[in-house]
C-alpha cells in the first residue's frame, strides 16, 4: 500500500514482480498485489508503472498464466546449493536471488513450468536468456510431434532429444522483436 516515507528503491523491479507471480502460478498459487491510493485518491506513479509492466508482459506471455494449473514439478533448478536463505537486509529481492543473480555456490531456478490442460500445453518460463542460445529440459517426456513455440516472437523453434534431455535452440536474441525482457515463456504443445 501508499506509504509517503518510502522511495523508488523500497519498491521491487517490475523483473522480481513478474517472477513472484511466474513463481507462485507454476506452484498452484494466485499472486496479489497490495496497490494503495495516495491521500489525494491518486495512484502512485511508480505503482502504475510496475502495473503497466506486468500487464505489458502478460500481454505477450499470459497465455503461461491464465487458465494453467501447476506442472508435476513447478521448476527446473540449475546445479548447487537450493538452500539460499538471505542475510540481513541485502537490498536485493530474494526471488531475484533464487533466479537470475544467486550468490557463490548457489542453484538458481532456471524454468518455472505450468500447463494448461484444456491446450496440452506446457509452458517453461526463464528468467535469463542464456548467451549459448540453449534451453535443456530435464525431464519433459516429449513426443515426436510436440511443437514448441517461442512466444515473444512466435517462432516454432528447434528442438532435439539429446543424452536424455531436450535441448532447445533460441532464435538470435533481437530486442526490436523481444520487447519485454523480464522473464521468457516457451509453449510446449504435446
Amino acid at each position: 500500500g501508499y506509504n509517503r516515507e518510502e522511495d523508488a528503491w523500497d519498491y521491487n523491479s517490475s523483473k522480481a514482480l513478474i517472477l513472484h507471480l511466474v513463481d507462485k502460478v507454476s506452484r498452484g498459487g494466485n499472486f496479489l498485489l497490495d496497490i494503495g491510493p495516495d491521500a489525494h485518491g491518486k495512484i502512485p506513479p511508480i505503482m502504475q508503472e510496475r502495473l503497466l509492466q506486468i500487464g505489458s508482459w502478460l500481454k505477450v506471455n499470459g497465455e503461461a498464466i491464465y487458465n494453467t494449473v501447476k506442472w508435476k514439478t513447478p521448476c527446473q533448478w540449475s546445479e548447487g546449493k537450493q538452500d539460499y536463505k538471505p542475510s540481513g537486509h541485502s537490498g536485493m529481492d530474494i526471488m531475484l536471488k533464487l533466479t537470475v543473480s544467486p550468490d557463490s555456490g548457489y542453484a538458481v531456478k532456471e524454468l518455472f513450468f505450468t500447463y494448461n490442460p484444456e491446450k496440452n500445453a506446457l509452458y517453461a518460463i526463464f528468467p535469463k536468456y542464456p548467451s549459448d542460445r540453449k534451453i535443456i529440459l530435464r525431464d519433459s517426456g516429449l513426443s515426436k510431434n510436440a511443437r514448441i513455440t517461442f512466444l515473444a516472437t512466435g517462432q516454432t523453434l528447434k528442438w532435439k532429444n539429446k543424452n536424455g534431455y531436450v535441448e532447445i535452440k533460441l532464435p538470435e536474441f533481437d530486442p526490436n522483436l523481444i520487447k519485454n525482457q523480464e522473464a521468457y515463456t516457451l509453449k510446449i504443445e504435446m
